[in-house]
């Protein structure tokens, strides 16, 4: 038992040791709509904005890395007043093989947010958002390109009308990391 112990201890140590991280700063555009929603017939059409924010990349030995990042995200339906902005911290689990050159990796993203701004009345906002992402990219040097297709697993908004929905969105992103 001790000795099992003292070797998945061992390698623990050395995942850590061998790890490399950097700081980075990651924006992109958004194309989301709403899922799911009543009485808005145009608003599962999408609609582009934009996400920009700082990011933290952690890699770990086989290709693993995690990469959470603190992001303002503003996300639109195709109708009045659906426009909301959202402070995102979604947490990349992510690998693939380093091939020296440039890296390419998949990614699971769950992600948590809350709304800081808004055009929908307060009783309707349903103002904490979480969800799931799933996507892939590509690293070169110190770029990191990458597609992200994201679902909110509660409502978006709500009211006595039976008026719900979620959203749905890609994003496209460039990060810059140091």
């Amino acid at each position: 038992m001790k000795k099992t112990l003292l070797i998945a201890l061992a390698m623990l140590c050395c995942a850590f040791a061998s790890a490399q991280s950097h700081f980075g700063v990651i924006g992109g555009a958004s194309f989301s709509n709403v899922s799911d929603i009543k009485n808005f017939t145009d608003a599962t059409k999408s609609v582009t904005r934009y996400h920009a924010g700082i990011t933290y990349q952690y890699k770990f030995l086989a290709g693993f890395a995690i990469q959470p990042s603190l992001m303002y995200h503003c996300k639109d339906a195709r109708t009045e007043n659906l426009q909301t902005g959202y402070l995102e911290l979604p947490v990349g689990l992510q690998w693939g093989p380093d091939l020296i050159l440039f890296r390419p990796y998949v990614e699971v993203a769950p992600m948590v947010g809350v709304a800081v701004t808004s055009q929908i009345d307060k009783e309707m906002l349903n103002r904490l958002e979480y969800g799931v992402g799933v996507g892939g990219g590509i690293e070169i040097w110190h770029l990191q390109i990458s597609a992200r297709y994201n679902w909110d697993l509660n409502p978006y908004i709500k009211s006595s009308e039976g008026t719900s929905g979620s959203y749905r969105c890609a994003t496209l992103s460039l990060a810059i990391m140091f």
